[in-house]
């Protein structure tokens, strides 16, 4: 650590996405090797995941990365320069993957949570790739994929305490930070 700074090491995409995904892969393996598995029962976990990410998605976003240091201060770099290729400490990752993957290990019946663990994980990348997607593009003729991006510009251009949901605006609109429709970015 150059500095000894914590968050020297950084991964740019889409090599950041390889922390959570190789987690979602173990996970599945380990779980795809218990016994006792039934997918039927245990599958719809994967989506609940999912969901329970875009809600933590939006809790990060808006409290530790516009008010925790040191994840404000690294943040605030994306903000200052959103074309720059986006970078992800590696610190960061292992942290959020690291409470992903003891989930499972900390309830008495794993099955549900190591699926739940897994839908997060999938969560985090789909985070990822979206929110590279939405830098890197003008805008997408995909109409989620546009709403999305209009959101985030206007989080990044005309209100930084608005909009801070990546893969959808609806935890925005249950918190009451969606953008406001006359200030609203074309």
């Amino acid at each position: 650590m150059k500095g000894g700074r914590i968050d020297s090491v950084k991964v740019r995409y889409p090599y950041s996405t390889m922390i959570p995904a190789v987690a979602a892969v173990a996970m599945t393996t380990v779980w795809l090797r218990s016994s006792g598995n039934s997918a039927a029962s245990w599958l719809p976990m994967i989506p609940a995941g999912f969901v329970a990410w875009t809600l933590l998605e939006y809790l990060l976003h808006r409290f530790a990365l516009h008010g925790i240091e040191p994840f404000r201060r690294w943040h605030l770099e994306h903000h200052r320069d959103p074309a720059k290729p986006l970078q992800t400490p590696v610190l960061f990752s292992l942290m959020l993957v690291g409470a992903f993957v003891s989930l499972p290990f900390a309830l008495p019946d794993a099955h549900a949570p190591a699926l739940f663990a897994v839908g997060l994980c999938i969560g985090q990348v789909s985070q990822e790739i979206v929110h590279h997607r939405l830098h890197r593009t003008d805008s997408p003729s995909n109409r989620w994929l546009a709403a999305r991006w209009r959101e985030h510009g206007y989080h990044h251009e005309v209100d930084g305490n608005a909009a801070y949901g990546t893969c959808t605006g609806f935890w925005d609109r249950v918190f009451g930070t969606s953008p406001r429709q006359d200030r609203h970015i074309s």
